[in-house]
């Protein structure tokens, strides 16, 4: 069942794209097409409220905040991400919910999101994940809310000298674990990145910037092709092949893995 338009999450359409109830998806514009089950990365359809006719960010849920769940706790931790990382990154819970939220705020004046709302943490954001932790056949794994192509959403190095790398990954934990050895850790909130978006980004990073892309084992092929285009932006590029998410790799791992590929 049609639920409503919105922005394609591929092309540079405003209003195309269609969002059925499942999570599938088509944009009328460019012709993608969402399977229902395809990725445990969807667009949550009932989290855009219609103003006007027009779809309409959904807030934060009203209990999110900073107490967070034994079971939320443990699930981080098996990821060398510390409790105090989640807090500096502005991470929220919601007990009602049962979900880990990572809300990104708009950076100044440009296409940036950035993870820490310092004081504005409880302030409505632009975009938000929430990963699910109560789960059943319906629900995915994780709901992305907001005009995810329209932003780039990024997590700083906060505490470590930085380096003038972008880590490109699909979810959030993986992208912070990036931020301790010094790289910008970009999650794509999914698994592609369309080329309007790349070049908005190499605008922003400007040409010296160089780019690791590092997705799941089976999306190889979508990380070499977003590697592809920065190449052909001019940009230094290159693939890390796990099975797994980086998450799933022990920190020193990581570094071993971005040493081996001559950018980082």
């Amino acid at each position: 069942m049609f639920l409503t338009h919105t922005s394609c999450p591929v092309c540079p359409s405003s209003d195309a794209y269609a969002i059925y109830t499942g999570g599938s998806g088509y944009c009328f514009s460019c012709g993608f097409y969402r399977h229902g089950t395809s990725s445990p990365y969807l667009v949550d359809a009932q989290a855009l409220e219609l103003v006007d006719d027009k779809p309409v960010l959904k807030p934060l849920p009203d209990d999110a905040g900073f107490e967070y769940s034994n079971t939320v706790v443990d699930w981080v931790l098996q990821y060398e991400i510390p409790i105090n990382t989640l807090l500096e990154y502005s991470v929220l819970y919601s007990k009602r919910n049962n979900q880990l939220i990572f809300p990104f705020y708009r950076e100044n004046s440009s296409n940036f999101l950035v993870s820490s709302g310092g004081e504005d943490a409880f302030d409505d954001p632009v975009l938000w994940q929430a990963r699910n932790f109560t789960r059943n056949s319906s629900t995915p794994k994780y709901y992305t809310h907001g005009p995810k192509e329209e932003y780039i959403p990024i997590f700083r190095p906060t505490n470590v000298p930085h380096k003038q790398t972008v880590v490109i990954v699909e979810d959030c934990i993986s992208a912070m674990k990036m931020t301790a050895l010094g790289a910008i850790g970009l999650p794509c909130l999914g698994s592609s990145m369309g080329t309007a978006k790349l070049a908005r980004l190499r605008a922003a990073m400007g040409p010296k910037t160089h780019y690791v892309v590092w997705l799941d084992g089976n999306m190889y092929d979508k990380a070499q092709e977003i590697s592809q285009r920065l190449r052909l932006m001019g940009n230094v590029s290159g693939v890390i092949y796990t099975e797994n998410d980086p998450k799933e790799c022990p920190q020193a791992q990581i570094k071993e893995l971005l040493d081996t590929t001559g950018i980082f």
